[in-house]
């Protein structure tokens, strides 16, 4: 959105500038759009910021979701994985 922002800032200092250079109609059309511009490249800059937290917010809560799902499908894992400690000591001294 920063960026966004930036690109209508100059396109706005453009239009203002060009207005100046051309005349009648395409003048006043080019200082308009460059108004225009430069109050909705202001607009994004400061709706940048609370959308920037709003990202990182949600960001942090779905790691938190993701880490606790794999949490529980380790332990999941670890509830249906056979005991097989038992078989394995049997197998390895078969006279205990």
């Amino acid at each position: 959105m920063r960026t966004v922002g930036i690109l209508l800032i100059i396109a706005g200092v453009l239009g203002l500038v060009g207005s100046q250079i051309a005349f009648g109609d395409i003048g006043l059309s080019m200082g308009l759009a460059g108004v225009i511009g430069l109050l909705a490249g202001i607009g994004f800059l400061i709706a940048a910021e609370p959308v920037n937290a709003w990202k990182a917010q949600n960001a942090a809560r779905l790691r938190e979701a993701a880490q606790a799902r794999r949490q529980a499908e380790v332990e999941q894992q670890q509830r249906t994985e056979p005991n097989v400690e038992a078989l394995r000591r049997l197998v390895v001294n078969p006279m205990i």
